[in-house]
C-alpha cells in the first residue's frame, strides 16, 4: 500500500465520520421545537434606562476594542426609528 494511498483511505474515513456527525445534527435540528425566550419586565427596564450611558460609553472606546464599541451606532438607528413612528 503507497502511503498516498494510505492518506487518501484516512481522509476518506473522517470525512465520512464528519458527514455521520452532520447528518445527526441536522435531524435534531429539523426534530427540535424552537421557543422564543423572553424578557423579564426588570431586565427589560434595565436595559431600556441604561442603554443611553452604554452608547455614551461605547462612543468613547475604541472601534472592536470592546464588544459594544460599535452596537451604540445600530441602537441610535433604532430609537431614530421609534420617533418615526
Amino acid at each position: 500500500m503507497s502511503f498516498s494511498f494510505y492518506i487518501i483511505t484516512k481522509i476518506r474515513r473522517l470525512l465520512s465520520r464528519e458527514m455521520n456527525i452532520l447528518k445527526s445534527c441536522v435531524i435534531v435540528i429539523r426534530t427540535s421545537t424552537y421557543k422564543k425566550g423572553i424578557i423579564k419586565k426588570k431586565l427589560a427596564d434595565k436595559l431600556n434606562t441604561d442603554s443611553k450611558k452604554a452608547c455614551e460609553i461605547a462612543k468613547e472606546s475604541k472601534l472592536f476594542n470592546n464588544p459594544s464599541s460599535n452596537v451604540y451606532s445600530f441602537i441610535e438607528e433604532l430609537e431614530n426609528a421609534k420617533k418615526l413612528e
